[in-house]
């Protein structure tokens, strides 16, 4: 029997972590999960991962106080409290592997003095913060790969990633951040979206430095990895099969979607509909949304002209009306992203001023109508009648590639195929399977043999889940998709005449 060490860390205090297992009540749960948790052809982004856990809030607690882990009790453990980050870390072989990183979003301290008096702690990792993010001013990109994108996201975020890892996108896009809205779009829609055109993947990862690395991969990464991390042959606990029709496509269509870029910085992008009071020294903010302006619609737009122009730009007057008297005394500040502009205009004068006029300008972006490309098997449609799939790829805006991107998904999914929902191991049975366990993480490899199945193929993890119980039993379930064995070449990757097929 496999043993590894086990340690559920809170930072208690900046950059101090403090080990809670003494108060971990296994026989009241500890597991986690995380990772891309479905199956489908268009699952590419990882959901929010949770961990759960009990902890002894009696005076059998490790310092002997009752209410230890009650929020606002007297007694309360110093820097315990929602949003501190926790991780697990697992010790095995000499190694450290940090598998789960996120921060506690609730703790429900039972009541009574004959109750269980535990604490149940809930915690969610990293993709519930880009869930709930929303987007901030940023300006359209050009000629830019996912992974140099998720950087400048990031970057706009009060919490980013604590790590993050990028393999190098394939696609280039002509523009990026030109068909989001800052006021609706979630950090999570716009990670979606990015993994969507290139057709790759997000996720986080554990590691070995401190665990949450965000990871993409792109359209290429799971082909070239032909390496296999284990062999689960009939080994499993549990494994969950499913072949049905839910995940067949047999007529896929994918929207591209061609824009309109105006010549030059002239066209109106927004206009103050009625004049706006400012007292004296008084600042405001004001949001600025992009519209066309034959048609109303939000646009995007690059160019937006800065500094605004006196009686062009702007008028600013002690009277309401056409008055510009004090244009001099107007602070003018813009911040400007791709669908909006955010002005901090103040008053500098020492008498209440109207703002009369405000217009912005630049090269408005507009999409066409978008175009579908559709990809159909017969055959299958024939038999089963049509299943469709229908994507939108909003950063592309070449039919060829549409039309490739439709053809792909067509060819992989018009038939049926065997998919692992659940697969679960005793991670303590061998070494083999303990060093699976702790080293596999999502778009990992691994061999998985079943004879009552009919499995005898490689797959690889989409997520991960842990269930660790008393005795240090770590029990290991993975979600799976089907390794895609169909021969391809990449190029500047695969050499003719050698053994580099990539599959």
């Amino acid at each position: 029997m496999e043993e590894a060490t086990i340690a559920l860390q809170a930072e208690l205090s900046t950059g101090v972590w403090t080990n809670l297992m003494p108060d971990v009540l296994l026989d009241r749960g500890l597991g986690f999960d995380y990772g891309i948790k479905g199956v489908g052809p268009m699952d590419l982004v990882a959901s929010t991962g949770n961990l759960h856990f009990g902890l002894d809030n009696r005076e059998s607690n490790s310092a002997a106080k009752r209410g230890y882990y009650t929020p606002g009790h007297a007694d309360k453990r110093s820097g315990w409290d929602e949003g501190i980050q926790v991780r697990t870390k697992f010790t095995y072989g000499g190694s450290d592997r940090y598998k789960w990183l996120g921060r506690v979003a609730s703790i429900e301290p039972k009541a009574g003095s004959f109750l269980s008096g535990d604490a149940q702690v809930r915690a969610v990792d990293w993709m519930d913060i880009a869930s709930r993010a929303k987007l901030k001013q940023l300006g359209i990109v050009s000629s830019k790969r996912v992974d140099q994108i998720l950087p400048i996201i990031f970057a706009d975020m009060p919490v980013p990633p604590r790590a993050t890892s990028y393999a190098t996108g394939v696609e280039t896009f002509a523009a990026f951040f030109n068909t989001d809205r800052d006021e609706g779009m979630s950090v999570l829609a716009l990670l979606q979206k990015a993994a969507r055109n290139e057709y790759g993947l997000i996720y986080p990862k554990g590691d070995s430095t401190g665990g949450g690395t965000l990871r993409f991969d792109s359209r290429h990464s799971r082909g070239l990895n032909q390496t296999s991390i284990v062999t689960l042959d009939q080994t499993m606990l549990d494994l969950d099969v499913s072949y049905d029709r839910q995940y067949i496509y047999n007529l896929v269509k994918a929207r591209v979607f061609p824009l309109k870029v105006d010549a030059a910085a002239t066209t109106v992008l927004y206009e103050l509909q009625v004049p706006l009071s400012i007292g004296a020294g008084q600042s405001v903010t004001l949001e600025l949304p992009y519209r066309d302006p034959t048609t109303a619609k939000r646009i995007s737009a690059t160019a937006v002209v800065d500094p605004l122009v006196a009686d062009t730009g702007f008028k600013f007057g002690s009277s309401q009306g056409t008055a510009n008297d004090l244009n001099a005394s107007l602070g003018k500040s813009l911040t400007i992203g791709g669908n909006t502009t955010v002005a901090t205009l103040t008053n500098n004068a020492s008498v209440l001023g109207w703002l009369n006029l405000l217009k912005l300008f630049g090269e408005g972006i507009y999409p066409y109508d978008p175009q579908t490309l559709e990809a159909r098997d017969q055959t299958s449609i024939d038999k089963r009648g049509e299943l469709l799939l229908q994507f939108d790829l909003e950063q592309i805006d070449s039919a060829t590639k549409g039309e490739s991107y439709a053809v792909y998904l067509k060819n992989r999914c018009h038939l049926p195929q065997k998919l692992a929902r659940r697969v679960r191991f005793l991670a303590n049975q061998s070494a083999a399977l303990m060093t699976a366990a702790l080293d596999g993480e999502p778009s990992s490899r691994f061999t998985m043999k079943e004879s009552m199945t009919a499995i005898n193929s490689d797959w690889f993890i989409n997520a991960v889940q842990f269930d660790v119980q008393v005795g240090g039993l770590i029990y290991c379930e993975w979600i799976a998709v089907p390794a895609d064995t169909t021969p391809m070449w990449i190029w500047n990757t695969s050499k003719w005449n050698t053994d580099t097929w990539v599959f």
